[in-house]
């Protein structure tokens, strides 16, 4: 798995890690899921800024 997404992992930084767990836990017993899924894909966006910007660096 680490040869298939090992830029991606490297990546990822500990704080991304919390505020995927904090998203998780603040929204776990809200049935509108409609807020959990906008603050995850801004959580992908600033993820995949930083997976991008090591590609071109690598590339």
């Amino acid at each position: 798995m680490r040869n298939q997404y090992g830029l991606a992992i490297e990546s990822f930084l500990q704080d991304d890690y919390e505020q995927l767990i904090k998203l998780a836990w603040r929204y776990q017993f809200d049935d509108d899921r409609s807020k959990y899924k906008r603050e995850l894909r801004e959580l992908q966006e600033h993820a995949s800024e930083r997976i991008l910007a090591r590609l071109e660096l690598n590339g």
